[in-house]
């Protein structure tokens, strides 16, 4: 069983484009929370691989859906959600 994902595959376990999670390595900022939390291997940036844990990934995915249910709070329709978010 796999523990850990490379770039592409996070990005896809995220539902995001592997540029968006590439970012978020330099801003520490994914969709307005923090990034998800990764290792890397190697000693030059050029030459390093990436490796996220998936328990980070589950995580990352769990903070940013609450994020979105306490947006949407006390909203009483779909459009007002939409504005929200």
């Amino acid at each position: 069983m796999r523990t850990h994902l490379n770039s592409a595959d996070a990005a896809n376990f995220l539902n995001i484009s592997k540029s968006c999670l590439e970012k978020s390595r330099v801003t520490g900022l994914l969709y307005g929370l923090p990034s998800p939390a990764f290792i890397r291997i190697g000693n030059t940036h050029a030459r390093s691989k990436i490796l996220y844990p998936i328990k980070n990934l589950e995580k990352w995915l769990s903070q940013h859906s609450e994020s979105r249910t306490v947006a949407t709070e006390g909203v009483k329709n779909t459009s007002q959600a939409k504005e929200v978010l």
